[in-house]
């Protein structure tokens, strides 16, 4: 039987340290005032990728900047966003059916549209705020090593590409036959290639 879970959904007492966060960095435990504001235009809970974007946005460029205050459960970034792969990897096709279910293909294929912008969007920032990281554009591939799986990505990718509504111009899906040869990997029954980028200790 399994022990009861907290279903609460706060942080955990005991989180495992993040590979990435390992190495103390300068804004780790920065607080700008000892306590909280007694008032603010705007609160942003996390300081993960989305909550620091939100900030980032919403000051940039703005003649009448908001007042604004970020809270973090415990340092900077030490949840999901210091947790990632090193990733700007957008689903650009597997989740396209279950999104069309929920809310129609064309906001399917707004949504798909709009993951793949983020790679280039990060590019842009990356170039524009001069970060001090390793931010390279390539390819992603998608390998599938059992049968079954593979031949429902192929149903999946051949049924979005007739319905013609989806942006499939920078998504490639190779057999079987292919895929292992240009994959590299031993037994590859199918390969969806798509344009990513890999960002080593983000």
């Amino acid at each position: 039987m399994m022990a009861n879970r907290d279903t609460t959904r706060l942080p955990v007492p005991n989180p495992v340290d993040s590979f990435w966060t390992a190495e103390p960095k300068k804004l780790d435990n920065y607080r700008s005032a000892e306590g909280l504001l007694s008032k603010t235009d705007i609160v942003i809970i996390g300081s993960g990728l989305s909550g620091v974007a939100t900030a980032y946005f919403l000051l940039k460029d703005n003649p009448n900047p908001p007042s604004i205050i970020l809270l973090e459960a415990r340092g900077i970034c030490s949840g999901a966003t210091g947790r990632n792969g090193g990733h700007v990897k957008p689903d650009t096709y597997s989740d396209i059916p279950k999104f069309a279910k929920l809310f129609g293909i064309d906001e399917a294929a707004q949504l798909a549209e709009f993951e793949a912008s983020h790679v280039y969007a990060v590019k842009d920032l990356v170039q524009k705020e001069n970060i001090d990281c390793d931010f390279h554009v390539t390819r992603a591939l998608d390998v599938y090593l059992e049968p079954a799986h593979a031949k429902s990505v192929e149903a999946t990718y051949k049924s979005i590409y007739k319905e013609g509504r989806v942006n499939l111009s920078d998504v490639t899906f190779t057999s079987e036959q292919d895929a292992e040869r240009i994959s590299g990997v031993k037994n590859a029954k199918a390969l969806v290639s798509y344009t990513a980028a890999l960002i080593p200790g983000l």
